[in-house]
């Protein structure tokens, strides 16, 4: 692939991409990807660091009547059509550059900047990068890919189950990372809790209207579960989670009837397993600094 003046297009020092308009190009990516997945019986891909090669506005194809979503479909098809009918294809993206339709042809898709270590500033940094596609409802179109939610032991707990609980009540796919044997036994009991309550790919909706005014850091997220999920069967009618950004206390509110509550609501913490009755027309919670919580409503 070549840039406006003709040289060839680059991300940092050594990257090139393929120009999917020429057809040595197009033949040389089938003759990989017959090979990777097909030949070595591979039937899972994660592909990382592509959008560049079709959305680019510095890049230039080789032939002028080609549009970048042709060129992406090129390469979409081509995966597709050597994973077999049930394999998975992962795709990680420059996630700003803006990508329809992913999931024609992907399973789940990267929507995040990377979490890094798990410190404050990048849990930050990642869930201001996921807010804008948190509606997607995964079981129609992709499990969105929120990065990991593993645990960093430099980090106080509070900070380590507050992105636990984004992770949960984002309702895509999770990825846990680092060394898990020497997790205390603290951190490998949430993230069993987690694990057991797999059910994802539910629409998560915000009812906190300041999130779209102002910060976009939400300080509440709910998801409802249908009548014939796995998490209904249990008696949870609904995920709810608060969230404290500031590094003081605070007291964080939401009103029942936007959450779709006539009545009172019963809920139980999910990781302390706490009962809770809520009767007022706000839900309110205190919150430590840098702190979640997460409710099953039952019902």
């Amino acid at each position: 692939l070549r840039n406006a003046d003709g040289q060839v297009y680059r991300i940092g020092e050594h990257n090139g991409f393929l120009d999917f308009s020429v057809p040595g190009a197009v033949e040389f990516l089938d003759n990989v990807l017959r090979t990777v997945i097909r030949e070595w019986g591979m039937d899972a891909l994660k592909m990382d660091f592509w959008s560049q090669n079709v959305e680019d506005r510095d890049g230039r194809v080789r032939d002028p009547n080609r549009t970048a979503l042709q060129s992406r479909r090129i390469l979409f098809d081509t995966i597709r059509k050597y994973l077999p009918p049930d394999g998975v294809f992962m795709t990680c993206v420059a996630v700003g550059m803006g990508n329809p339709f992913i999931g024609l042809h992907a399973d789940t898709y990267r929507n995040t900047i990377d979490i890094g270590a798990g410190a404050w500033e990048e849990q930050i940094g990642n869930c201001l990068w996921a807010l804008p596609t948190l509606g997607l409802e995964g079981r129609k179109t992709l499990l969105l890919n929120n990065d990991s939610f593993g645990f960093n032991l430099k980090c106080p707990d509070h900070e380590n189950l507050f992105r636990m609980t984004w992770g949960f009540i984002t309702m895509g796919m999770q990825e846990t990372g680092g060394r898990l044997e020497e997790l205390p036994e603290r951190y490998v009991k949430a993230m069993r809790k987690f694990t057991d309550r797999c059910d994802r790919g539910y629409r998560c909706l915000c009812p906190d209207e300041g999130a779209f005014t102002g910060v976009p850091l939400p300080e509440c997220l709910y998801v409802n579960y249908p009548p014939d999920s796995p998490t209904r069967r249990l008696g949870v009618a609904q995920s709810l989670a608060l969230f404290n950004w500031t590094d003081a206390p605070k007291m964080v509110s939401v009103r029942r009837a936007s959450l779709g509550h006539a009545g009172p609501v019963e809920a139980v913490d999910f990781w302390s397993e706490a009962r809770e009755s809520f009767r007022d027309e706000f839900i309110v919670k205190r919150l430590d600094g840098r702190s979640a919580l997460l409710f099953d409503v039952l019902g």
